[in-house]
């Protein structure tokens, strides 16, 4: 006998005939393995890997066809520089937030916080997004950090002051850069490389509304700071 830690919302049985599904809880719960079923699990196992091999080479095979029909509509090394660039300044935006989120001070502190953490996980979603289709280019992503800071366009800079407002206003000239970089790289795919172009859509429109958000912050900021000096 074995125990299974069932923590998740399911629970998955296996035998040699079906795969039975059970809500669970988070208890202890005892199964049976049986020994006899072990030569046709193997059998399925290697049955299933070998389907997911020839899946993946079909996958690897379409994708480099995509890249040949895409090389005679753009220059594919030149997109692939562009991702490359905009990747190094998502990592650096990444950081830029991040480090924010740690030190900033003053007014609005715990939402201004909050919103710097909000952000801090979408560019690293996007940064996920544009090295995923660097690979499918048949690219490959930037490997070394320090390449961050001669590839990027949109620099980092350490913070010199901890204030929200200060920090607000560094990170909408950089939300601005951003948005300048994706709005080059779809006009540079528009109607040649669709996925790509989407991508660059999807980005652009996230970092107008993070644009968008820190501005806001900085115009409630300013009218706290003018209704208190009117009382």
């Amino acid at each position: 006998m074995l125990n299974a830690l069932e923590t998740g919302k399911r629970n998955l049985i296996c035998s040699n005939k079906q795969i039975i599904i059970q809500p669970t809880t988070a208890i202890l719960r005892p199964f049976t393995f049986v020994k006899s079923d072990l030569s046709q699990n193997k059998r399925f196992s290697a049955l299933l890997n070998n389907q997911l091999n020839i899946y993946n080479l079909n996958f690897k095979i379409m994708a480099r066809e995509s890249v040949k029909i895409l090389q005679g509509k753009l220059d594919v090394e030149s997109l692939i520089s562009q991702l490359n660039a905009a990747l190094a300044e998502e990592w650096l935006a990444y950081y830029q937030y991040w480090v924010g989120a740690l030190v900033v001070e003053g007014a609005m502190r715990a939402d201004v916080q909050s919103e710097f953490e909000e952000h801090v996980e979408e560019e690293r979603k996007h940064a996920q997004l544009l090295a995923n289709r660097i690979i499918e280019l048949e690219g490959v992503p930037v490997l070394d950090p320090k390449k961050w800071f001669e590839l990027a366009r949109c620099k980092y800079d350490a913070p010199q002051e901890f204030d929200s407002i200060s920090l607000l206003k560094d990170n909408v000239a950089s939300e601005r850069c951003a948005i300048l970089r994706y709005q080059e790289i779809a006009d540079f795919t528009n109607g040649k490389d669709f996925t790509t172009c989407d991508i660059a859509k999807h980005i652009l429109a996230e970092e107008e509304e993070h644009e968008q958000d820190l501005q806001d912050y900085l115009t409630d900021i300013a009218r706290m700071k003018k209704s208190f000096l009117e009382k």
